[in-house]
């Protein structure tokens, strides 16, 4: 599988999943695999993504989150055809690199505003494998920001460790860390007892 959400999606049977990735990211290939799966892959579409994605820089994104609107429609019908259940509404975000000011703050705008993605009682799985680095760190406190507005539960936190798959044989170890986030509920909990 080329990335770890396709296995956390099998494995969660999950209603809908919510991709954020800057304008560089590999949204051809995420588009690619999910509409072979569901046989409906448009290559003019995949090339016009592709060339979106090859034109943008830090300072200029090229691709849109309307271009992508695609891509988070072939990844529903997939979840639709191994759990019918699913209630779809698969969306895909773009942020920016983070490298100023602003654009954190721009970030972490598009990160509060995921809260009207989420309803009261559902469950989270977060995949951060194929993140930047500051990205746990906006959903961290994203998370925590729910909790108090919504009763949604963290049910995990996945990272796919690729740097030390030589190591297991050529099997990529998927890590759930949410007792992190866990160690920070004790916390809380010590202070305000």
């Amino acid at each position: 599988e080329p990335f770890i959400l396709s296995i956390l999606i099998k494995k969660l049977k999950v209603d809908k999943v919510i991709v954020v990735g800057t304008a560089k990211s590999m949204w051809e290939r995420l588009y690619e695999y999910y509409a072979k799966k569901v046989d409906e892959f448009d290559e003019e579409y995949w090339i016009e993504i592709g060339e979106k994605v090859g034109k943008s820089k830090y300072d200029n994104y090229e691709l849109s989150e309307s271009d992508l609107k695609r891509v988070g429609e072939v990844i529903d019908k997939y979840l639709k055809k191994i759990n019918p259940n699913a209630v779809g509404g698969s969306k895909c975000k773009i942020i920016k690199y983070g490298i100023t000011e602003e654009e954190i703050w721009e970030n972490f705008d598009l990160f509060m505003n995921l809260i009207n993605e989420v309803d009261d009682g559902d469950e989270i799985y977060l995949d951060i494998t194929h993140s930047f680095r500051s990205i746990p760190l906006f959903m961290y406190v994203m998370l925590e920001f729910m909790r108090y507005f919504k009763n949604v539960k963290l049910k995990g936190i996945f990272y796919g460790m690729f740097d030390v798959s030589k190591e297991f044989k050529g099997k990529v170890p998927v890590v759930d860390l949410s007792p992190i986030f866990e160690i920070s509920e004790w916390i809380r909990g010590m202070y305000e007892f």
